[in-house]
């Protein structure tokens, strides 16, 4: 029988939006290989009702791009994060 855990859920909480503040500085520092540096070898990209799976390079190049063109005086989110975990914290969603 496996020993259950107990997740700090506030702990998880305060590293989601740790990671998504480093989001954010990465996109005004111009740093696209941070942006990809996590995707996982089967990424998976829905948009406009089609599944797309963009390779790691694909995305970095955009990415690389995106910001080679873009200045960012201001980020910041219009509203609170929507932050969840499953039972065990195992796994995390998040809407920022």
């Amino acid at each position: 029988m496996t020993q259950r855990i107990d997740p700090d859920f506030d702990a998880l909480q305060a590293e989601i939006h740790a990671y998504h503040d480093a989001f954010i500085a990465a996109h005004v520092e111009n740093r696209p290989e941070f942006l990809v540096q996590d995707l996982s070898e089967d990424y998976v990209n829905v948009s406009r009702g089609e599944l797309l799976r963009p390779a790691k390079e694909e995305i970095l190049a955009m990415f690389t791009d995106y910001l080679g063109h873009a200045t960012f005086s201001e980020y910041r989110m219009p509203e609170e994060p929507r932050i969840g975990f499953s039972d065990d914290g195992s796994v995390t969603w998040s809407i920022f």
